[in-house]
């Protein structure tokens, strides 16, 4: 059986908030440390920011750790030398010395091995899938292609958008993790290699990737970018020389219909109280 005195918790968005503290109320006392991405500027004023991560950590009492590169995050995992690290949407790439070393475990927002890379929850539903998933994956020297130690699928409805599939994901996730670790402590865990030829990938996001462009889009593949991209960034269209994020719509039969809309400069109003001072959008 295996021991489980220093857990070490890799992650950096909210999605991996949920996973930090079912790990933290499960097995008090175990996170030797939680490591995530250096402060970044955010907002009008660019100050500086920890990530929601580091905010669950210092609420929770853990130490923080933020290197600034692959160099320092080896040495930080080599220094406190846990049992298991669990890593969820960390952000920077791990050595092939440390994961040949470690037991190094991922949860990744997709039914791999399809949509490897960094954006799978919002590429789902830019697809149109009918189902994600959360897969436990024991890490090596390729992104995202470790054996997969356990998988769920998870069915995606048109009334999805990002934040109800990323919460749906997220709270899986912290089950999983529970269920994963429980079973480690008894192990040995089976690993099932993927199959990497049926493999699809992900890019990292840009605002181009919210824009929404009826000269080249249908009014579905516009629909399916307002729900993933809502509410934050919000997909956005060009009207006359503003912006105007859509950031709820519903599609009947072949038509686009805005619901919620935010005005570049304006606060979120309804579609029909824009309608009283604009013309409606080129859709």
């Amino acid at each position: 059986m295996a021991q489980l005195n220093k857990l070490l918790f890799c992650g950096t968005p909210e999605f991996s908030v949920p996973i930090l503290t079912a790990i933290a109320s499960q097995y008090p006392g175990v996170i030797c440390g939680v490591v995530t991405r250096v402060d970044a500027p955010t907002g009008r004023g660019r100050k500086l920011q920890g990530s929601p991560v580091k905010a669950a950590a210092e609420q929770l009492g853990i130490p923080v750790y933020q290197p600034h590169s692959t160099r320092e995050l080896k040495s930080v995992i080599q220094h406190l030398a846990p049992d298991l690290v669990v890593v969820v949407a960390y952000g920077l790439i791990f050595p092939k010395s440390i994961v040949d070393t470690y037991y190094c475990m991922n949860i990744h927002a997709s039914y791999l091995p399809h949509l490897r890379g960094a954006s799978p929850i919002h590429s789902a539903i830019l697809s149109g899938d009918s189902h994600t998933g959360i897969t436990l994956i024991r890490m090596n020297a390729t992104m995202d292609a470790g054996p997969i130690l356990a998988s769920q699928q998870v069915p995606i409805t048109d009334n999805d958008h990002f934040e109800s599939l990323h919460n749906r994901l997220a709270n899986l996730g912290a089950h999983m993790t529970l269920n994963f670790i429980s079973n480690w402590l008894q192990g040995p865990i089976f690993e099932q290699e993927q199959v990497h030829t049926a493999a699809t990938f992900c890019h990292k996001l840009t605002p181009d990737d919210a824009k929404l462009d009826p000269t080249t889009m249908s009014s579905l593949d516009m629909f399916r970018r307002i729900r993933a991209f809502s509410q934050s960034p919000g997909a956005w269209i060009q009207d006359g020389n503003r912006r105007v994020k859509i950031l709820d719509a519903e599609l009947l039969g072949s038509s686009l219909s805005p619901r919620l809309v935010r005005p570049e400069g304006k606060n979120i109003m309804a579609y029909s109280d824009y309608l009283l001072g604009n013309p409606p959008l080129p859709l």
